[in-house]
């Protein structure tokens, strides 16, 4: 991304019609909009911003990879959970997989366990959406850009063939469940770290 292509999106009218409506008004204020042209030009500039340049210029990046996929049904439970999301910048080459999710927040304030479960999550669509059209799969790595800070990759992390996917696939059946019914109990240890601590009725 270059500076002519940086202002051409920022400033075009097609991007305001995308954005949901509850941020729209967060983008009409111009204040707003030049902090992010500063993040997102220092992120072109710096390598991993560069990179990804590279390999979308060479047609094999995607952007907002939207996914859905099934889980297998461990005995444990009764029901299939489908997954459904979309990966920031997902690419491959050949069995080799690399997932990137773009965040806000400062890494020094991020709820890490939301951000590992979610990347976490990733993966295992990618894995099992790799085994359904038979393409090949050897490994993932996935990890988090912060914009914020120049573009840094933190929580990088990959997966093998041979990791332990049962047990990854057990934790998100658990987790989806706990979501769905319940109960909630209230981690205030995480309130300093929560983005959504500010409209949270038990924060502590």
């Amino acid at each position: 991304m270059n500076e002519e292509t940086l202002h051409s999106w920022l400033d075009g009218k097609d991007i305001a019609r995308r954005i949901p409506v509850v941020l729209r008004d967060a983008w009409r204020d111009v204040r707003n909009k030049e902090v992010l042209r500063g993040w997102l030009a220092a992120f072109a500039a710096a390598g991993e911003g560069r990179s990804l340049a590279l390999i979308a210029r060479d047609g094999a990046l995607k952007r907002e990879s939207a996914f859905c996929a099934v889980l297998e049904i461990p005995e444990s439970y009764t029901n299939a959970l489908r997954l459904v999301g979309a990966m920031d910048v997902l690419w491959r080459n050949e069995g080799h997989w690399h997932i990137r999710d773009y965040k806000i927040t400062l890494a020094d304030n991020a709820p890490d366990e939301l951000y590992r479960a979610q990347l976490a999550f990733y993966a295992l669509a990618v894995k099992i959406l790799a085994e359904r059209q038979n393409l090949p799969f050897d490994e993932v790595d996935v990890g988090l850009i912060f914009l914020r800070e120049g573009g840094r990759v933190d929580s990088t992390r990959s997966l093998s063939q041979d990791s332990d996917w049962a047990a990854m696939t057990d934790r998100i059946m658990t987790a989806a469940r706990s979501a769905a019914v319940g109960p909630w109990i209230p981690r205030r240890e995480n309130c300093r770290r929560c983005p959504w601590r500010a409209k949270c009725p038990k924060r502590g």
